[in-house]
Protein backbone atom coordinates (compact mmCIF):
# COMPACT_ATOMS: atom_id res chain seq x y z
CA UNK A 1 0.00 0.00 0.00
CA UNK A 2 1.25 3.99 -0.80
CA UNK A 3 0.71 4.54 2.88
CA UNK A 4 3.30 2.14 3.87
CA UNK A 5 5.57 2.37 1.63
CA UNK A 6 5.69 6.25 2.97
CA UNK A 7 6.05 5.29 6.46
CA UNK A 8 8.61 2.98 5.55
CA UNK A 9 10.64 6.41 4.50
CA UNK A 10 13.78 6.77 6.61
CA UNK A 11 15.02 10.80 7.19
CA UNK A 12 15.04 12.92 9.51
CA UNK A 13 13.66 16.80 8.76
CA UNK A 14 10.63 17.39 10.89
CA UNK A 15 8.42 17.87 7.65
CA UNK A 16 9.20 14.30 6.36
CA UNK A 17 8.10 13.19 10.01
CA UNK A 18 5.23 14.92 9.51
CA UNK A 19 4.30 13.24 6.29
CA UNK A 20 5.01 9.84 8.27
CA UNK A 21 2.81 10.38 10.78
CA UNK A 22 -0.30 11.08 8.47
CA UNK A 23 0.94 7.87 6.58
CA UNK A 24 0.98 5.44 9.50
CA UNK A 25 -2.51 7.35 10.28
CA UNK A 26 -3.66 6.79 6.91
CA UNK A 27 -2.16 2.96 6.84
CA UNK A 28 -4.04 2.22 10.53
CA UNK A 29 -7.42 3.97 9.35
CA UNK A 30 -7.52 1.50 6.07
CA UNK A 31 -6.58 -1.64 8.25
CA UNK A 32 -9.72 -0.92 10.51
CA UNK A 33 -12.02 -0.18 7.93
CA UNK A 34 -10.99 -3.29 6.07
CA UNK A 35 -11.26 -4.98 9.26
CA UNK A 36 -15.02 -3.65 9.23
CA UNK A 37 -15.82 -4.61 5.66
CA UNK A 38 -14.49 -8.20 6.00
CA UNK A 39 -16.45 -8.66 9.39
CA UNK A 40 -19.62 -7.54 7.82
CA UNK A 41 -19.16 -9.66 4.33
CA UNK A 42 -20.96 -12.37 6.06
CA UNK A 43 -23.36 -10.93 6.93
CA UNK A 44 -26.63 -11.32 4.88
CA UNK A 45 -28.59 -8.05 5.94
CA UNK A 46 -28.04 -4.65 4.40
CA UNK A 47 -29.03 -2.73 6.75
CA UNK A 48 -26.63 -3.59 9.08
CA UNK A 49 -24.84 -0.50 10.14
CA UNK A 50 -21.40 0.55 10.13
CA UNK A 51 -19.88 2.23 13.39
CA UNK A 52 -16.94 4.03 13.77
CA UNK A 53 -15.56 2.95 17.04
CA UNK A 54 -12.14 4.88 16.41
CA UNK A 55 -10.59 6.40 19.55
CA UNK A 56 -10.16 9.80 19.40
CA UNK A 57 -6.55 11.68 18.63
CA UNK A 58 -4.43 12.78 21.81
CA UNK A 59 -4.94 16.29 19.61
CA UNK A 60 -8.59 15.84 19.43
CA UNK A 61 -9.27 14.84 23.25
CA UNK A 62 -7.25 18.25 23.98
CA UNK A 63 -8.59 20.00 22.14
CA UNK A 64 -12.41 19.56 23.02
CA UNK A 65 -11.80 19.35 26.48
CA UNK A 66 -9.62 23.12 26.40
CA UNK A 67 -12.99 24.41 24.27
CA UNK A 68 -15.09 23.22 27.57
CA UNK A 69 -13.07 24.68 29.94
CA UNK A 70 -12.71 27.64 28.13
CA UNK A 71 -14.97 30.51 28.47
CA UNK A 72 -15.53 33.44 26.09
CA UNK A 73 -13.93 33.31 22.55
CA UNK A 74 -11.79 30.76 21.90
CA UNK A 75 -8.37 31.34 20.46
CA UNK A 76 -6.55 28.99 18.92
CA UNK A 77 -2.75 30.35 19.29
CA UNK A 78 -3.56 29.37 23.10
CA UNK A 79 -5.04 26.52 22.76
CA UNK A 80 -1.60 26.20 20.26
CA UNK A 81 0.91 27.30 22.50
CA UNK A 82 -0.71 25.25 25.71
CA UNK A 83 -0.92 21.53 23.71
CA UNK A 84 2.62 22.44 23.03
CA UNK A 85 3.52 22.66 26.52
CA UNK A 86 1.97 19.35 27.83
CA UNK A 87 4.44 16.05 28.33
CA UNK A 88 4.43 14.67 25.56
CA UNK A 89 3.99 17.63 23.72
CA UNK A 90 0.79 17.71 21.72
CA UNK A 91 0.77 19.07 17.64
CA UNK A 92 3.52 17.46 16.42
CA UNK A 93 2.06 17.49 12.93
CA UNK A 94 0.73 21.14 12.84
CA UNK A 95 3.19 24.08 11.91
CA UNK A 96 0.90 26.66 13.72
CA UNK A 97 -2.42 27.34 15.26
CA UNK A 98 -3.92 28.21 11.93
CA UNK A 99 -3.65 24.35 10.54
CA UNK A 100 -4.53 22.95 13.97
CA UNK A 101 -7.82 24.73 13.32
CA UNK A 102 -8.61 23.68 10.14
CA UNK A 103 -7.76 20.30 10.97
CA UNK A 104 -10.63 20.73 13.73
CA UNK A 105 -12.82 22.45 11.37
CA UNK A 106 -12.14 19.44 8.80
CA UNK A 107 -12.67 16.96 10.90
CA UNK A 108 -9.30 15.16 10.43
CA UNK A 109 -7.78 15.89 13.78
Amino acid sequence: MQFKRISDRTDSSKEIQRIQKYADDGYDFSQKMLEVFESHEDEESEEAEIQHDFDKSEDLKFVEEYRKNHIGRFIWKNCYEDGLKEEPPLFHRYKNPLTLKRAYARGTL
